[in-house]
């Protein structure tokens, strides 16, 4: 899979593939292969924020009227199972990215490497244990997806070392085939953008657990 261009509800988009989560220790929890296949088709049509919605410091649902509206630059499709890995499509509303968070295609472009986040309800069962030489403090089970949370700037939880991110299925990176179709859409934001907005974004240090609900991130 590569990067493309299709037209979406009469829009223009980007549309990129993305691993958006993996089997493994994520924050402390555990993400077993045999939950991460369960419902894949659940991820499809979940919205995509540049960052993970929060309000008073607290993390929300990214589906309500005002997030779409100011954060939302997207939908995830075509989610897949595979290799145990949860991959499929980020579509990219371009006129969307361009107004609220430009240098999404800078590093688009670039190819540079962006990082993902997801965010969704989750059941834990509080039992510590160890995966692969990594100490977790439970298995989390039954995900309900809420979003994809691009997070320019930052480091997911399951980061790009992880094999995460916005990346070719073949995990070496994308191609530079559409830089000359991105630019004569839009003069795109200089380099420095990226640097200075990246370090403005917020980062979540804690979860709604009232709430069942998890920002899968890390702060550098």
């Amino acid at each position: 899979i590569t990067k493309r261009y299709e037209t979406y509800e009469g829009r223009d988009h980007l549309v990129v593939p993305a691993v958006i989560l993996a089997e493994g220790v994520h924050n402390d929890l555990y993400y077993p292969s045999d939950e991460l296949s369960r419902f894949v088709d659940a991820w499809n049509g979940i919205p995509v924020p540049v960052q993970h919605p929060e309000r008073d410091g607290m993390p929300i649902p990214a589906n309500s009227p005002d997030v779409l509206e100011t954060q939302a630059i997207g939908r995830f499709f075509n989610a897949e199972f595979d290799e145990n890995k949860l991959k499929g499509e980020i579509w990219i509303d371009i006129e969307k990215a361009k107004k609220i968070a430009p240098e999404i295609l800078d590093i688009i472009q670039s190819d540079g490497k962006l990082e993902v986040s997801t965010g969704l309800f989750l059941d834990e069962d509080f039992i510590p244990g160890v995966w692969n030489d990594e100490t977790y403090e439970a298995t989390v089970r039954n995900y309900r997806p809420d979003h994809v949370a691009l997070l320019p700037g930052s480091v997911g939880a399951c980061s790009w070392d992880d094999g995460c991110g916005i990346r070719d299925n073949n995990m070496e990176g994308g191609d530079n085939d559409l830089d000359e179709s991105i630019e004569t859409i839009d003069q795109l934001k200089d380099e420095d953008v990226l640097k200075d907005k990246g370090k403005k974004f917020a980062i979540f240090s804690k979860i709604a657990k009232a709430f069942g609900f998890k920002a899968q991130e890390l702060s550098h």
